[in-house]
């Protein structure tokens, strides 16, 4: 856990008397200006304090503080400023979402015991934000375990959606990527509620009747009323639910939004694979003319998976980690191993060698997906 400073200001005489102050009681970083803090911020972050003067030219320390807070949520924020107007402080707290304003010329000692309240404020942010994603990593665990006993269909599928939506959020460039992912992860969790053999109809791709459809778009509500009582997950549950169009509520978050977007490409997109090939189902994707799909996520999101991805033959002796199965792999006998779209990684590929030496064998070779740095 970081417990950097950074000091911010334009001027140099200022750093250094503020770090002969505060020598020996925090580990100190200093930074000559906006231009120089704006880089620190991207190549040497997260700190847990960020200490900025306000009136600085090229870059004002009211934008320092607003990308501080971008890249870095959790750090604290710390004004100096001679000009303690009330537009200033709104401005602050508006963008910059400032811990604690001080007027320069600040005392050594209230500075200094400014900067402990604010590491121990960090420190504390930091360990629930640890404890809360240790927590929900452990239940989102047992949840995709019990799903994988009751209904290993739907399990294969929310395997392969997170796959894919794990390397569609870093195409994208998103920042709090977890809640995508578990939405992903979860997306088929409804789907306990629905019959193995209707799952498996949808699967061969059978055309279904007007009750079938109806039982199939319910499961994304059932998903999301479960998901709704897990805490700090509501925003994963109404993506859930925006899967199926239409059920995103009006007063809705962008976040919420883009999730549910994601999904309803990423799961249909899974399962016209099932019996298509890649392009043929980016095909089918582009010529749906009901509005379901957001037309740029839709190009971006057929940029990643035609431009940057290659299938090919192999045998299990060529197999190597970030593969993608494009299709079961089976026993000699016909049994499945692993089913299509899992990434593969080393335990796999050991699983697979294990299978091949043994009575079982495996049919091969078989096709797998390759992103293109990875050949």
């Amino acid at each position: 856990m970081s417990d950097e400073v950074l000091l911010v200001d334009d001027e140099p005489n200022v750093l250094q008397a503020l770090r002969r102050s505060l020598h020996g009681r925090f580990k100190l970083q200093l930074a000559e200006g906006g231009p120089a803090a704006l880089k620190m911020l991207q190549d040497d972050g997260p700190f847990a304090v960020v200490v900025c003067d306000m009136q600085m030219p090229e870059v004002s320390g009211l934008t320092v503080l607003a990308e501080s807070k971008r890249v870095a949520p959790d750090t604290i924020r710390v004004m100096l400023t001679g000009n303690a107007d009330q537009q200033t402080a709104i401005n602050a707290v508006n963008q910059g979402s400032v811990f604690r304003f001080l007027n320069k010329p600040c005392p050594a000692d209230q500075l200094a015991e400014t900067l402990e309240s604010a590491i121990r404020q960090y420190q504390s942010q930091t360990l629930e934000r640890t404890l809360l994603t240790r927590t929900l990593t452990g239940t989102i665990g047992l949840i995709t375990e019990f799903l994988a006993l009751v209904n290993p269909t739907a399990f294969g599928r929310g395997g392969r959606i997170r796959n894919l939506t794990k390397q569609f959020c870093a195409r994208l460039q998103l920042e709090e990527t977890w809640q995508y992912e578990i939405a992903a992860m979860l997306s088929q969790i409804g789907c306990v509620a629905v019959p193995q053999q209707l799952l498996d109809r949808v699967a061969r791709g059978h055309v279904l009747t007007a009750s079938e459809e109806e039982l199939m778009r319910s499961q994304a509500e059932i998903g999301s009323r479960l998901i709704s009582k897990i805490p700090r997950l509501e925003g994963v549950a109404a993506m859930i639910a925006g899967q199926i169009p239409g059920q995103v509520q009006s007063n809705s978050t962008p976040t919420i939004e883009l999730g549910a977007n994601i999904l309803r490409i990423l799961i249909d997109f899974d399962l016209l694979c099932e019996h298509h090939s890649v392009s043929e189902a980016i095909n089918w994707l582009e010529v749906d003319e009901s509005g379901k799909y957001n037309p740029k996520l839709l190009e971006s999101f057929t940029a990643m998976v035609l431009g940057n991805v290659e299938s090919k033959l192999v045998h299990v002796a060529e197999l190597s980690e970030r593969m993608i199965l494009d299709e079961n792999i089976l026993t000699r006998n016909g049994d499945i191993l692993i089913t299509k779209g899992h990434e593969l990684t080393t335990p796999l590929i050991h699983r697979l060698r294990a299978f091949e030496q043994g009575a079982a064998g495996v049919r091969q070779p078989f096709r797998v997906r390759v992103r293109s740095n990875d050949s």
